[in-house]
């Protein structure tokens, strides 16, 4: 059920029906406190320097050639695409968080392409994902059903990541409201419907470190296409836009293109991060 509406949120129209209830339950959502206190910015310029970062292009084609082995190159439904698993790779090389927090594992391209940049980084940085479902165990766990020959925690031993890396299985809501632990970098993939956005978006500022930041996918800007095939994900943007209008300190920026292609033959990105708005 949970693989089916992840197909669900992704196509290009919604029935009106589930329209009505998505706007029924956002609406109804109660205002949340967003406090952007310890979260961080980035100009566009360091954006850029990011992708360009020499020494990194240089390292991604043997990182690749390890990956492979355990994550097909190809997209796969409910995973970032190979564009944008680069991008996260990159990013994450040029931030050097000590503690990431990733809400949705799902099949874990995500996961392994941030626990191998933390690797490459060193200096002992941990991840911990989180996922409402059993994506390791589970009998209908998605890393079977995508064609992959072992779960993301095994792969994480392969790749000498597991020391590094831990899974957690339960609400993305719970987790960061109980945390004790701060992050460095909060990558937000989970639920994608726009009042769960919303409502995680406040709960993971409150697990911020200093300078921190939130990268959000499936943010289409203007709820307009990014790739040829015409699918739309409205609810983080839909989010955003909501966050924007309540706290003029906080701004969704969405990255837009890469340097490489990511899917269907564009360079488009659905990234974003959530920034603290220039004074």
């Amino acid at each position: 059920m949970r693989r089916l509406l992840r197909g669900l949120a992704g196509a290009p129209a919604l029935s009106p029906l589930r329209n009505l209830r998505a706007a029924f339950y956002f609406a109804a959502t109660r205002r949340e406190a967003f406090d952007p206190t310890h979260l961080g910015s980035v100009d566009d310029a360091a954006l850029a320097s990011f992708f360009q970062d020499a020494a990194v292009s240089g390292e991604w084609d043997a990182e690749q050639r390890g990956i492979v082995e355990w994550l097909p190159a190809r997209e796969i439904l409910g995973g970032l695409n190979p564009g944008e698993r680069r991008a996260l790779y990159y990013f994450v090389r040029a931030l050097r968080p000590q503690a990431v927090l990733e809400i949705g594992t799902h099949i874990g391209a995500s996961t392994i392409h941030i626990a191998r940049a933390l690797a490459a980084n060193g200096g002992g940085a941990c991840l911990t994902t989180v996922d409402v479902a059993d994506v390791n165990d589970g009998h209908d766990a998605p890393w079977r059903e995508a064609g992959m020959v072992k779960s993301p925690r095994d792969v994480m031993g392969e790749l000498g990541c597991a020391s590094n890396v831990r899974f957690v299985v339960g609400s993305a809501l719970a987790f960061m409201r109980h945390a004790a632990d701060r992050y460095d970098l909060v990558f937000l993939d989970g639920d994608h419907r726009p009042h769960a956005v919303y409502q995680e978006i406040a709960a993971a500022l409150r697990v911020l470190a200093p300078d921190g930041l939130v990268l959000l996918h499936d943010y289409y800007p203007g709820r307009a296409a990014l790739y040829p095939d015409g699918r739309v994900i409205d609810g983080p943007v839909r989010a955003v836009e909501r966050i924007m209008r309540e706290e003029h300190r906080i701004e969704g920026r969405p990255l837009r293109s890469l340097p490489w292609p990511t899917k269907q033959g564009v360079n488009a990105t659905s990234l974003a991060l959530l920034m603290r708005s220039p004074a």
